[in-house]
């Protein structure tokens, strides 16, 4: 499936839009509240929604009673769809699908009720027909209608649905198709085999863990076990860098206790050389003294 062009008007906050989509991948870009995720949307209610579902009505413009309108041109093997929505719950509201071979000229195939069930043929989602017991009257549910549209504020829907819910198998077999032609593709099968072989190398043929020489997990074991040796070995050179620093710490508080000793000690030195010399000159001063005193006596 192809899209091809998109037209709005009157769908919430957007009143007139018109894109048009080429091949390969399309962005649409622009600042915030400029109406992206509106035109999502939009795509997801032409393809999805009933026209008179009222799960349509959080589309209708603030303070309005106009109807909004989605006109979705597709393409699906080969041929162009054009389908056409007025979502209302009263009269007016309308379902339009027509076909052309070149997207140009069109001509009707369904209309009302039968275009969603049309929809649901030709998009082979896996979803269940619309209405009636077990169908949906609002966005129905399916494995690829959540991947391929899924709400861009809900991205943890992709994770809770599942192919087993779906109601119809269309969306498995559409996987299925797509599988089995990726698997014809030469850089798949490149892919696979490379993988397939790293698959033999780690698994017996009974899908046990492989213990042979040279497997992954041998490998893997290897290189535990020469980790683990290796943070033993430094675990302990962390535990004698440690004891070094202790030993370091107590040495150097061993020198300053000597440093402080070493001060007062040549503190002491000084009074003792202070002291000698007042010594000194006391001798002498004593003896000039008793040569006086002879000198008197004389």
């Amino acid at each position: 499936m192809r899209l091809r062009s998109l037209e709005v008007a009157d769908f919430g906050s957007v009143e007139k839009a018109k894109v048009s989509f080429e091949d390969g991948l399309n962005v649409l870009h622009g600042p915030n509240d400029l109406g992206k995720s509106t035109l999502a949307a939009a795509i997801r209610a032409a393809l999805l929604l009933q026209h008179g579902s009222s799960a349509a009505r959080p589309y209708i413009p603030w303070g309005t009673t106009r109807k909004p309108t989605v006109t979705l041109v597709l393409e699906i093997k080969g041929r162009w769809w054009r389908v056409h929505k007025a979502f209302g719950t009263s009269a007016g509201g309308k379902s339009v699908l027509e076909w052309s071979n070149d997207g140009v000229t069109y001509s009707l195939e369904e209309e009302g009720r039968g275009v969603d069930g049309k929809l649901r043929d030709l998009l082979e989602w896996g979803l269940a027909a619309p209405g009636g017991r077990g169908g949906s009257h609002g966005f129905p549910k399916s494995f690829l209608a959540t991947v391929l549209l899924g709400e861009q504020a809900m991205p943890y829907r992709l994770l809770e649905q599942s192919l087993e819910s779906d109601a119809e198998d269309t969306g498995k077999a559409r996987l299925v198709e797509a599988l089995q032609a990726m698997a014809t593709d030469p850089v798949y099968q490149q892919v696979l085999e490379h993988a397939q072989t790293r698959v033999d190398e780690a698994f017996t043929a009974k899908g046990k863990r492989s213990t042979r020489k040279g497997s992954p997990f041998e490998r893997v074991v290897g290189e535990i076990k020469q980790r683990r040796e290796a943070s033993e070995q430094l675990t302990a050179a962390v535990a004698e860098s440690d004891a070094v620093v202790s030993r370091l710490g107590d040495l150097a508080a061993q020198r300053d206790r000597v440093l402080a000793e070493r001060a007062a000690n040549a503190r002491a030195v000084e009074r003792i050389d202070a002291a000698l010399e007042e010594a000194r000159v006391r001798v002498g001063l004593q003896t000039e003294v008793d040569a006086a005193r002879g000198a008197l006596a004389e």
